[in-house]
């Protein structure tokens, strides 16, 4: 061993030259880990507390922060009053999404179409549309035939894509043109429709419609296969889709034959689990009404009771995000993902403006989900989760 090796130097681990050792054997060893860099230091120096001193600088490494940061994930939030608010109209509040391309042969060519998903939020029932092109005529002209089937939406969700963005404020621009003219009447005016969209980069906002996307997708598979049909055989096989995810089951499946079948979403709009199922029968001793339309009645209340004691609670379950973490604040130095780039190119940028979510919790408990990032090429608004904690605004070490 080599003098230093036997009488190291003893520096305490609070002064600003052992942190500048430190961080000079850091990057002169390409960034090492602690135990190497600790090691490498204690063959000429004994720091005090010098394996705490030595994460403590590592930790708080910028360029070590980029290649291992992970994404931020706030507490999973309660379920909005949209879910989980009863004897509701079904597709009062609605999530859309698009999906595809389909393609479909037109003369010696082969054209995309896009398939349009609405589901409702409460009793997770499925209408499909199918769009021409992804411009904002041919989405608004999607929206307007859902509207006509089923009714008109008091609020409805959605991802952040330029078609549904121009679509919501052509909505409003005509709703408005509409009420100026004099040509609708008060209480109709109160059927404007009311379009919230997730952050950009943010799928996880829409898991309620993401899902149900997926398994359209796997039902349009499993149906075409690899066969390329024309439009009107296209339009007949989203139908069919439609029937299937809207016959799915929402409840336990019981073994016993004397439980009750399964509440679908079939269920609130046509009474029975399957277009060509008979209804389901009810004793006619019971507390039904003889009256048809008070059985009508007595049968959506079932159906509800149900929904309330039965598919509500297993909405309840949290299986990630379940621990409270910092809100991000202000002047927070942060690394924004982007899954379609490689992590060495990411934005590096300050967070400017906050949003905190919308919940019941008090103001001082408010769980911050989507930013504002202010970045060397613009401003961009970011979820949480696609955020990399590099240094907080309060952080003095740096």
């Amino acid at each position: 061993m080599n003098e230093d090796a036997k009488h190291p130097v003893i520096l305490p681990h609070h002064q600003k030259l052992t942190r500048l050792i430190i961080v000079n054997t850091h990057e002169s060893r390409f960034h090492a880990s602690t135990e190497r860099t600790l090691y490498e230091v204690s063959a000429t120096y004994w720091i005090v507390r010098g394996r705490r001193k030595v994460r403590q600088v590592v930790n708080s490494c910028l360029d070590c922060r980029k290649r291992h940061a992970k994404p931020l994930a706030p507490e999973m939030a309660p379920l909005p009053a949209c879910r989980v608010t009863p004897f509701q109209p079904p597709f009062s509040n609605v999530g859309v999404d698009y999906f595809g391309p389909l393609h479909v042969p037109v003369k010696r060519s082969t054209e995309k179409r896009y398939g349009v998903l609405f589901t409702c939020l409460v009793t997770r029932a499925v209408h499909l549309e199918l769009a021409n092109t992804q411009d904002t005529d041919s989405c608004l002209m999607a929206v307007r035939r859902f509207v006509a089937l089923r009714g008109s939406p008091k609020n409805v969700w959605s991802d952040n894509g330029t078609n549904l963005t121009a679509c919501e404020k052509e909505w409003k621009t005509g709703l408005a043109r509409i009420i100026s003219e004099g040509r609708l009447v008060a209480e109709m005016a109160d059927k404007g429709l009311n379009w919230q969209f997730s952050p950009p980069s943010a799928p996880h906002f829409g898991g309620s419609w993401e899902s149900l996307v997926k398994s359209a997708k796997s039902a349009l598979k499993v149906v075409l296969g690899t066969t390329t049909v024309n439009e009107e055989v296209l339009r007949t096989v989203l139908a069919e889709v439609m029937a299937i995810l809207n016959a799915r089951p929402l409840t336990h499946l019981s073994v016993d034959p004397e439980d009750e079948s399964p509440l679908t979403p079939n269920h609130f709009f046509l009474g029975r689990a399957h277009p060509h199922i008979l209804p389901d029968l009810f004793d006619e001793d019971g507390p039904l009404s003889c009256k048809r339309w008070k059985q009508a009645q007595e049968i959506t209340t079932r159906f509800w009771r149900r929904w309330m004691t039965e598919y509500v609670p297993s909405l309840t379950e949290r299986r990630k995000w379940t621990r409270k973490s910092r809100n991000v604040q202000v002047g927070d130095l942060v690394l924004i993902v982007d899954q379609n780039a490689p992590r060495g190119t990411w934005l590096t940028g300050t967070v400017s403006r906050l949003l905190p979510a919308k919940s019941s919790l008090p103001s001082g408990e408010q769980v911050v989900r989507t930013v504002w990032v202010k970045t060397t090429t613009g401003e961009y608004r970011r979820p949480v989760v696609k955020l990399c904690l590099l240094r907080q605004a309060t952080d003095s070490s740096s």
